[in-house]
């Protein structure tokens, strides 16, 4: 059975608001519908005129008066038809469509883009409710959707927000209405000139992991970028210095070259040990002088061979030392002078204590060792030599 179609109940028409949005989230509002007042010329405003009226009852028959207010525009709410969106900022002047079904006093209005060059400032915020709970304000008339919208907020919505009219930022946030552990932030602050990204344990077990760029932190700071974990592992890029703390261990991994030039001092505190592995040539130039304070014991392993250059004088002042040579050790003209203290030199089961020791080019240690020697083996032990001047 074919049934026939109903009218369509709705009127539609084109009106011009006469306020702006003075809170977030305004529903409701003044516009003035052209159609309605044809003839109505000068400025329109959202005030009503009280009016008295003068009428013939007919059933009395008398005349009557009533009070009524007379107003140019219609009150009518927010129609959207958008969802997971707040109520667009409008100001004064933009044209909208006006809804009414069935001729009653109930109005609506949908926004237009026709006037968009009129608004200055606004708000516009994408919110994903994430509570599950469909009621959030119980409390709320089923028709005061405003009020109802209310229990949509920070905590309980993933939400976009842009802001320029009263925060001047751009906000991307998570909530943990649903169990979630963290939080997540990412915020453009426009007025406090930062941009940030952070996250928030819930239960407050750590603090933050934060990456913060300043612009201008202070007038004589140009830029800090600040990069902390929540164990307080930290890098600070602050005009031109950086800061770098590290609780615990810094392991760095280099596939090619490593060049580093500083202009300035280097001062290295290593409150435990530093070991340094060169696995072929390792070249150090010092053009000014070296000072090395060794307070405990110094060893040195030369696997391969060891030259030493000294351009000008050498000075050493030791208490004991000890040197032992494996091969032959050639030599100029040298003296050592070791003061009271002694000089030990070890040849394999016999050493040589001495305080001056002259010899020349010609002879070799060798030679030398082996004459000690012989004169040891033949007294059966450790032979003591003091020389004064001349060689053996």
């Amino acid at each position: 059975m074919a049934h026939s179609l109903l009218a369509n109940q709705w009127q539609l028409y084109v009106g011009i608001l006469v306020e702006s949005t003075t809170y977030k989230n305004q529903r409701w509002f003044h516009v003035f519908v052209p159609e309605f007042l044809p003839t109505k010329m000068g400025d329109v405003s959202a005030e009503n005129i009280p009016v008295t009226v003068s009428m013939f009852n007919q059933k009395t028959e008398k005349n009557e008066e009533i009070d009524i207010d007379l107003t140019s525009t219609i009150y009518a709410e927010y129609f959207g038809i958008t969802t997971s969106m707040d109520v667009p900022d409008m100001y004064r002047g933009m044209q909208v469509l006006v809804m009414n079904r069935s001729t009653t006093d109930k109005w609506y209005w949908i926004p237009l883009e026709r006037d968009d060059s009129y608004k200055t400032f606004e708000h516009v915020r994408m919110s994903c409710a994430d509570e599950c709970l469909t009621n959030k304000t119980p409390d709320a008339e089923k028709d005061d959707i405003e009020t109802r919208d209310k229990g949509l907020t920070d905590d309980n919505t993933y939400f976009f927000e842009i802001d320029t009219k009263d925060k001047k930022h751009v906000l991307l946030s998570t909530s943990a209405s649903d169990g979630e552990e963290w939080r997540y932030f990412f915020k453009i602050d426009a007025e406090a000139h930062t941009v940030e990204l952070w996250d928030n344990c819930v239960d407050g077990s750590q603090p933050n992991n934060t990456i913060k760029i300043e612009s201008r932190p202070d007038p004589a700071t140009r830029g800090r970028i600040t990069l902390q974990n929540a164990s307080g592992n930290t890098i600070i890029m602050q005009g031109e210095d950086t800061m770098i703390n590290i609780p615990r261990n810094l392991i760095v991994n280099i596939g090619g070259d490593t060049q580093i030039n500083g202009v300035g001092n280097v001062s290295t505190h290593i409150l435990k040990n530093l070991t340094s592995i060169v696995d072929m040539n390792k070249v150090t130039t010092t053009n000014g002088s070296v000072n090395t304070t060794i307070m405990q014991n110094n060893v040195e392993v030369v696997q391969g061979n060891q030259s030493v250059t000294i351009g000008q004088v050498h000075n050493e002042n030791q208490k004991v030392r000890t040197t032992v040579a494996v091969d032959a050790m050639t030599t100029g003209t040298k003296t050592y002078n070791v003061g009271a203290a002694s000089t030990t030199f070890s040849f394999g089961s016999w050493t040589c204590m001495c305080t001056t020791i002259s010899m020349t080019a010609a002879q070799t240690w060798s030679l030398i060792c082996k004459k000690w020697k012989e004169v040891a083996e033949s007294v059966g032990g450790t032979v003591v030599a003091l020389i004064r001047g001349g060689h053996h």
